[in-house]
């Protein structure tokens, strides 16, 4: 009887002293369990593959976009796009509730600056 209060004194204090600590040990413990699920590859020679050729950048080849084309996928042509400003109240989510063009153009200037 006194092993099993012994044990139960002992697990309950660990999971309390866990608990306590769960962020420090979540810090610790994720990089450690990537490693083991995903170890890096030791030193080594590393195999390239051959860049491309000198004809498939050809200039002549490029696609040439039109403006319209630009206003459907640059994002900065987008700046009333609901999907847009959707996006970026992720990651600024003090934006206002109507944000301006300029202020939506800013905040995709200060993602772009990132980059």
């Amino acid at each position: 009887m006194k092993e099993l209060i012994i044990g139960i004194v002992l697990i309950g204090s660990l999971a309390f002293v866990g608990w306590q600590n769960r962020v420090s040990l979540l810090m610790f413990g994720i990089p450690i369990l990537f490693n083991i699920m995903d170890p890096i590859a030791e030193e080594g020679m590393v195999n390239w593959s051959e860049g491309p050729n000198k004809t498939s950048s050809d200039p002549e080849k490029s696609l040439v976009t039109t403006l319209e084309m630009e206003k459907e996928i640059n994002t900065f042509f987008r700046l009333t796009s609901s999907s847009v400003i959707k996006r970026l109240r992720e990651t600024f989510p003090n934006m206002s509730e109507t944000p301006s063009q300029k202020e939506v153009f800013v905040k995709l200037r200060e993602l772009r600056n990132s980059w």
